[in-house]
């Protein structure tokens, strides 16, 4: 695994869109938006999940702002720099060219994206475990319907 994120790491080497980020600072902020995915290329960070009661400690190679800026949403997490870090900045343009030439940036995404879904589910299931909690008809949430309410 050490070698996929040194493979995928190398992709950013030259990239001129690095930012630093000092321990203790915002990398994204729950509630707002840009257009850029990006990735933790060194530090430590930690992303902020279900208002604060769950986290998730990233490591270089994470990428983040990937579940929202490509369908342009606002972030849903806060994601603090535990460290100084830096960030690479890539635009949805460059994620889409990536994801076409780059099979390895795909692989990559597929999987965090699994590792996030997991995680949430775990929180989820954590919280509201199913053995304790029957849900009756009337109390099962239609995810669309509650999203296009918000």
């Amino acid at each position: 695994m050490a070698s996929d994120i040194s493979n995928f790491l190398n992709f950013f080497t030259k990239h001129d869109n690095i930012v630093q980020i000092k321990a203790g600072e915002h990398i994204i902020e729950k509630g707002k938006h840009d257009n850029n995915v990006r990735i933790l290329k060194s530090g430590e960070a930690r992303l902020e999940l279900v208002h604060g009661k769950g986290f998730v400690d990233l490591e270089p190679g994470t990428l983040i702002g990937l579940m929202t800026v490509p369908i342009g949403r606002a972030f849903r997490h806060s994601c603090m720099a535990l460290t100084d870090c830096e960030i690479v900045l890539i635009d949805n343009k460059q994620v889409e060219f990536m994801l076409q030439e780059y099979p390895t940036f795909a692989i990559q995404m597929i999987r965090l994206m699994a590792e996030r879904y997991n995680n949430l589910v775990d929180l989820v299931n954590y919280v509201c475990p199913p053995n304790k909690y029957p849900v009756s008809e009337s109390e099962i949430i239609d995810l669309k319907s509650l999203r296009e309410k918000s």
